[in-house]
């Protein structure tokens, strides 16, 4: 089961990364297959919060954009959402204290606690999933 981190989907439509190509083929795949895919509601706002942001992009999507292509990969047959189930903060506390810190990694441990919960593998660019343990994560 695949669960993309913010970074990945950002990467899958901004056509000025240079890792635009490589993940956006990739993604794309991943939704016109069958392996199930879980979207964090964290992973949908962080989608929006960056992917509309001026600070960020020269050209930020409109809300309307953003909005669009969620609606579009929840529209997928392989896409639902995923919330956290029971004993999750127990779990994101416990992957914070592993690690050594909160601040930056609070979010990054929240959708760990996650895919480790739902028995998931996190999908990122991001290589601090590495310092959770028992998170399985990969880079596309």
């Amino acid at each position: 089961m695949i669960l993309p981190d913010v970074n990945i989907l950002i990467h899958a439509i901004n056509t000025e990364s240079p890792l635009n190509k490589h993940i956006s083929g990739w993604w794309d795949n991943c939704l016109s297959g069958s392996t199930p895919i879980y979207l964090p509601w964290v992973v949908i706002l962080g989608f929006v919060r960056i992917s509309t942001n001026r600070r960020i992009f020269d050209a930020p999507l409109s809300l309307e954009e953003a909005s669009g292509y969620i609606n579009s990969w929840l529209s997928q047959p392989p896409v639902s959402t995923i919330s956290p189930g029971e004993g999750h903060w127990p779990l994101v506390e416990k992957l914070l204290k592993e690690a050594g810190t909160a601040g930056n990694l609070t979010t990054d441990a929240h959708i760990a606690a996650l895919a480790i919960q739902w028995d998931c593998k996190v999908y990122s660019t991001d290589t601090d999933f590495a310092r959770f343990s028992g998170v399985k994560w990969k880079q596309p």
